[in-house]
């Protein structure tokens, strides 16, 4: 089975996640994940995610960790820090680690379907400042294998594709439910079904069907797949099929697949549910390939500057932005084709930036990470601050849509002062710009004599001297969200 490496991203994003300057209020964000666990079976990872923003801020105290209920039917064990102070109800361990796992298993005993609630709070300095729940489901231990079935396709813009897919049941009992997952970028469409729904980054089906032992199956029809209006096109993209259990799909967080139509179905197929069910090794679960939309379906992108006044002393707010004017979306950094766009602000001479877009950072890099999106003769210092989307919070570049980059400038001296935002479309060709003569805009601030210092308030320049702790929040979202579609999943 080909596989989908994502270890370089992984190792990209943990580069590139910033300690920024702080500019806001600090907002803590804690999540704790379901899991199911198999009587007599290994620890399976119960994972918790921990993070304050900005990121500058750090992420103190403790994780407190209560499993009062849970005690009946699961033992739950500290992650690997030997800080951390176990009791018989809860485990204490520091703030410092942002994605941790606890350790679960089974009791022996333990009832089948039998579930219970674990807690988990953050405490820093003696407040409580978010708290998150999981669930742990006691589960029948099963074994799925996806069967190799869909080789890598062409599609025309427009056009339809038909995708199979196949599992087998490779453990020695039945498996009652199971939900087949297509991972893709954006933009893509898939035919109604009853038992299937759009995902963020492509769609989900389930299948309330047994599947004996030792029996694989496919789909009794192919899935059809359309290279909608939106995707960027000549283009190629790498899919997964990957296949899950109903019960550890639902330990995803994920709403149970439901929409319209006549249903897709597996084929043989028996009807009969059961308890819940669940894996320990998912190695096997997905089908790699690639799809390539042919054609060509670009879109025009628009710099937009900005103009104002102000006296010497005063803090401005300033509003630049890039706007596509469709008709396809831009998602393709670090793909063999499909195109990214580079933003590069250059702020007036004459003026400090005292705030800045969250999706712009200045270049603070000995050197350029491999592979990622700067212009030739970026550096540190060079005065400029280099603009990144985030697909993982919902930030492409939409068609018809703008995506702003917010500045707060101090003037420091008068007369006309003068910057820039330029956006240059990257990729293999065709590369460019259907119109390049608005790829640049100007950013001008008429400052005259010295003023009382009003404005929105002032603050610490930010230059390009935070070498060890400043990073590309933008780009480590971004490089994120390409891990998030194309790396084969592990529960």
């Amino acid at each position: 089975m080909r596989r989908l490496a994502g270890a370089t991203l992984i190792a990209l994003l943990a580069a590139l996640v910033p300690a920024a300057a702080a500019q806001a209020a600090p907002a803590w964000s804690l999540t704790v994940a379901d899991v199911s666990v198999e009587p007599g079976g290994a620890a399976k990872p119960m994972r918790v995610e921990y993070s304050v923003l900005p990121y500058s801020v750090a992420t103190a105290g403790n994780l407190v960790v209560d499993f009062a209920e849970a005690s009946a039917i699961a033992t739950v064990a500290p992650w690997t820090d030997p800080r951390c102070v176990t009791t018989a109800t809860t485990i204490t361990c520091p703030g410092s680690a942002s994605n941790v796992s606890l350790p679960v298993t089974a009791k022996p005993g333990a009832r089948l379907g039998a579930s219970a609630q674990l807690t988990v709070r953050a405490v820093v300095d003696g407040r409580t400042r978010a708290t998150a729940t999981g669930r742990i489901t006691i589960a029948e231990q099963v074994s799925l294998t996806a069967v190799e079935t869909q080789g890598d396709v062409s599609v025309a813009t427009g056009a339809s594709t038909g995708l199979n897919a196949g599992v087998r049941n490779s453990g020695d009992d039945p498996v009652t439910g199971v939900v087949l997952e297509l991972s893709t970028v954006r933009g893509f469409a898939s035919t109604r079904h009853s038992n299937c729904a759009p995902t963020e980054f492509g769609a989900a089906c389930v299948f309330d069907r047994e599947l004996a032992p030792g029996q694989a199956y496919r789909l009794a029809t192919p899935w059809q797949l359309t290279a909608a209006g939106a995707v960027w096109a000549p283009s190629k993209w790498l899919a997964n099929f990957t296949w899950y259990t109903a019960q550890d799909y639902a330990d995803l967080g994920r709403p149970r697949p439901a929409g319209s139509g006549p249903a897709l179905e597996l084929a043989p197929v028996a009807a009969t549910l059961a308890d819940p069910q669940t894996e320990t090794g998912t190695n096997d679960n997905a089908d790699s390939f690639t799809i390539s939309v042919t054609g060509v379906n670009q879109s025009n992108f628009t710099a937009l500057g900005a103009t104002a006044s102000a006296r010497t002393g005063q803090t401005i707010p300033v509003r630049l932005g890039v706007r596509n004017n469709g008709p396809a979306r831009i998602e393709g950094y670090g793909l063999e084709e499909g195109s990214e766009l580079q933003v590069t602000v250059t702020p007036p001479r004459g003026t400090t930036v005292v705030k800045h877009s969250r999706l712009c950072e200045p270049f603070n890099f000995d050197r350029p990470p491999p592979g990622a999106p700067f212009p030739a003769g970026a550096h540190a210092g060079d005065g400029n601050f280099y603009c990144f989307t985030e697909p993982t919070l919902g930030v492409p570049y939409l068609p018809g849509k703008t995506v702003d980059f917010e500045f707060t400038l101090r003037i420091d001296q008068p007369g006309t002062l003068r910057g820039t935002i330029k956006t240059e479309r990257l990729g293999p060709p065709p590369a460019g710009d259907p119109d390049p003569s608005d790829d640049s805009a100007a950013i001008v601030i008429t400052a005259t004599g010295a003023g009382t210092g009003g404005g929105s308030g002032g603050g610490l320049p930010i230059t390009g001297g935070n070498t060890t702790a400043v990073a590309l929040i933008g780009l480590a979202l971004l490089v994120a969200g390409a891990v998030a579609r194309f790396a084969t999943r592990k529960l």
